[in-house]
């Protein structure tokens, strides 16, 4: 098998000098939430497509993390940055193309009357928490367990693994957050009833509960009436219910997240989407909110009427939040979105179903334990079995076990392979040896062998030390013999189980004919005329491979694996010796 990391190396050279170069200066150069052990450096992108400084092409799963929901550099956008570019990159002070981005924004969800920008996510929820405080005279945050909203201070907290779900305690998501920090904050259990107790609870000090409409790490649509019942209890407790929608506004539909799941949120964060794939921020919301960010706003323990009662506003803004290169490039790739929202969206919706649908259906008759969740173009594969409900059950507890187990797999592995070609090629020889019937069948299994075993010594001139090359001869046997021979071999034997169900049992029987007919259907449905026969045929194949199919396997791989075991102990403590020769003595 090729190693995929070893081949990703052989292929990105000058990947791996610039990282070198990279790692002497550059203390990280992406987010910390992305692990790459081998980094590719990107020098084009377009459309769907990467390009690294290797000139390899790669389809590109991420989106930049979000904001290329019309594929990198879309010709609107280009257009309108290469233009603003001749006129002036950067000047401080206004310019019109701030209103025309925020005129969009507000267009799309009414009760977004007023709009301040900043220069990244972080900055827009840093500015809603301040204003939520600012506004209710409370200090404490509302997070869910699992949440992201950013790098600063106030929303780096996690739910402590140890603490119980429906009451999760605070932790750190990293050093240098100050305990008192962590004090102001109240951790909240996802998509659990118990989290409207604790706002009950909390209501006299929360501020501002903060949510993801779909969480980046655990995407899903099923909990749309525990959103809605969220928001009530909000209201009723006095608490601001505030929307970070930096990744899901203008993606799940063009309303985000409140359009799609009939949302309406006291305050909404913004960003990526809306910059056509530059650095941006914003908050929207109600002109009485948005008024601490500008004019000055009277917190609610202040009567406006009274003499005296005097404004106040929050402090916010950095050099470039609005600056024009950005203003331009959101304004074309939202006004894009709005112009053929009627095409855009259904279109992610059906592309993103597809890929979830056929992946998790290749991962099922494959029996890989994972799966891809999904909500609309957002998606995420999960390696696991178990039910996911939140973050805490992305459990990473038992992975030393896990590696140590690999580990003990590998040489029992390593250990049968042994055997079996030396098993393989002593019957095969003393066969050949013997003259035996048969013997000619045997004598090309060697000279195959032999064949394949020079090719990837070869390995198309680059010699046995390196990964596997994925052109030359033995690429070209694998693909052009072995996978064609063993795709034969898969359909006579689902020729044969038919054939046999039908002429030993005639279909006599309930058991012999479910057999017959569930080896036609199979059969159809692995080939193109099952799908021209009718859409039926290769869904219930699915099925079929996928529940009953896959229930047989298991069972039957659960005693395997069993008496693998016991026999790869009997071998290496040396109880079983027939492997030898000579019976079991």
């Amino acid at each position: 098998m090729v190693d995929i990391k070893q081949e990703l190396i052989a292929r990105t050279p000058k990947s791996r000098e610039l990282h070198a170069r990279s790692s002497e200066v550059l203390a990280a150069e992406i987010v910390q939430t992305v692990d790459m052990p081998h980094p590719f450096y990107v020098a084009e992108a377009k459309g769907s497509r990467l390009t690294d400084v290797d000139g390899n092409e790669y389809i590109d799963l991420t989106g930049g993390y979000g904001p290329i929901v019309l594929g990198h550099a879309p010709d609107a956008v280009v257009a309108a940055v290469q233009a603003q570019a001749q006129l002036g990159l950067h000047v401080g002070l206004h310019n019109p193309h701030q209103e025309r981005l925020a005129r969009l924004i507000t267009e799309a969800i009414p009760a977004n009357e007023e709009v301040v920008f900043a220069n990244s996510g972080t900055e827009a929820t840093m500015y809603a928490v301040r204003v939520a405080r600012a506004c209710s005279g409370k200090s404490k945050v509302g997070l869910f367990d699992g949440n992201y909203h950013g790098v600063h201070d106030s929303v780096l907290a996690r739910a402590d693994g140890e603490s119980p779900r429906d009451r999760p305690t605070v932790a750190s998501k990293g050093a240098g957050i100050p305990e008192a920090t962590l004090e102001d904050v109240v951790m909240l259990p996802y998509r659990s009833d118990a989290a409207f107790d604790l706002i009950r609870e909390h209501s006299d000090e929360l501020a501002l509960i903060l949510l993801e409409p779909v969480q980046s790490s655990n995407p899903r649509m099923d909990h749309i009436e525990w959103m809605r019942e969220l928001r009530e209890v909000c209201r009723e407790a006095g608490v601001l219910f505030v929307l970070d929608e930096v990744i899901t506004g203008f993606r799940l539909a063009y309303g985000g997240g409140q359009e799609r799941f009939g949302l309406d949120a006291d305050l909404t964060t913004y960003g990526k989407v809306i910059g056509g794939g530059m650095a941006v921020g914003a908050v929207a919301g109600p002109r009485a909110l948005m008024a601490f960010l500008g004019r000055g706003g009277y917190p609610r323990e202040i009567d406006p009427t009274d003499e005296g009662a005097e404004k106040v506003r929050i402090t916010a803004g950095t050099t470039f939040a609005g600056n024009p290169m950005t203003m331009v490039a959101g304004e074309a790739q939202v006004g894009y979105l709005s112009d053929h929202r009627g095409e855009v969206y259904p279109h992610l919706d059906e592309q993103s179903d597809r890929l979830a649908d056929e992946v998790n259906a290749f991962l099922r008759v494959e029996e890989i334990p994972a799966r891809v969740m999904h909500a609309s173009s957002m998606f995420h594969l999960r390696f696991g079995e178990g039910a996911i409900e939140s973050s805490r059950d992305l459990d990473d507890s038992f992975q030393s076990v896990e590696r140590e187990f690999a580990l003990w797999l590998r040489l029992v592995y390593a250990f049968a392979y042994i055997l079996g070609l030396v098993s393989l090629l002593s019957l095969h020889w003393s066969k050949i040896r013997q003259r035996q019937a048969g013997w000619a069948y045997s004598l090309i299994v060697y000279i195959s062998f032999g064949v394949m075993f020079l090719f990837v010594v070869y390995n198309d001139g680059n010699g046995p030390f390196t990964s596997q090359a994925t052109t030359g001869p033995y690429q070209w046997m694998f693909t052009s013999i072995h996978v064609a021979s063993s795709a034969t071999m898969f359909s006579m034997l689902a020729f044969y189980i038919s054939s046999a169900a039908y002429r030993t049992f005639r279909a006599r029987t309930p058991e012999a004919a479910i057999l017959l007919v569930s080896a036609i259907i199979v059969m159809l449905g692995r080939v193109p005329i099952g799908a021209y026969i009718s859409d039926v045929i290769p869904d219930t194949m699915q099925w079929l491979m996928s529940v009953p199919n896959m229930a047989a396997k298991r069972g039957i791989l659960m005693g395997v694996s069993l008496g693998a075991i016991a026999t790869s102990l009997r071998i290496i403590f040396g109880i079983e010796r027939s492997y030898l020769g000579g019976g079991g003595d």
